[in-house]
């Protein structure tokens, strides 16, 4: 694309940002630490995630936004976080296990 075109086109879509109240910035790693992690993991070809005390889930949830398509193992110790985290994703398999640890 040329760089007279593009630069329009950019403007244009500010302009309708703009009016609609919207900010749009880059997504890079060094100003996201969720992304950055899920880059190490990239990088490192780290494809199992083992989250203790897994609360409802949000750890996992943030790493899948943002790309991670590996297994998690969940683990998480109280029973209401433990229902509310089973629950939360029960048709996706690649999520991984939810493990309720009683003490």
């Amino acid at each position: 694309m040329p760089s007279s075109l593009r630069f329009y086109v950019i403007k244009k879509f500010r302009r309708i940002f703009n009016f609609l109240n919207l900010k749009v910035d880059k997504l890079a790693p060094r100003s996201n630490p969720d992304l950055q992690l899920v880059c190490g993991l990239r990088q490192f070809q780290i494809d199992l995630i083992v989250d203790v005390g897994a609360n409802e889930g949000q750890f996992a949830s943030e790493i899948r936004y943002f790309g991670y398509s590996g297994r998690v193992v969940s683990f998480e110790p109280l029973s209401n976080a433990y229902i509310k985290l089973y629950y939360r994703r029960p048709n996706e398999t690649r999520y991984g296990k939810f493990i309720h640890v009683v003490q």
